[in-house]
């Protein structure tokens, strides 16, 4: 009877645990079966040539505009490391 018990509590800690993540999980499920069932891809931009920034969506003018946000640089400056001296060559 204990083990059984034990066994329940245990189940319904990690029930309850789970929530808050399953509850994101089938909330973007939903939101990605609407938005493929109102829109469709139809262009990806790859670089070259550009896709238009603007085209007709249900009688409305959309128009994209790309804002780099952050940009990361993947250079590494390695004076933060060794300090400022210059190598002599």
């Amino acid at each position: 009877m204990k083990k059984k018990l034990v066994f329940f509590l245990i189940g319904t800690i990690l029930f309850l645990i789970s929530l808050p993540i399953s509850t994101k999980m089938v909330m973007e499920l939903i939101h990605n079966q609407k938005m493929n069932e109102d829109y469709r891809i139809t262009n990806v931009n790859e670089g070259f040539p550009p896709t238009e920034s603007t085209f007709n969506f249900k009688d409305h003018i959309v128009e994209i505009k790309e804002t780099i946000k952050d940009e990361e640089s993947y250079i590494v400056d390695l004076s933060q490391y060794f300090g400022h001296k210059k190598v002599k060559s």
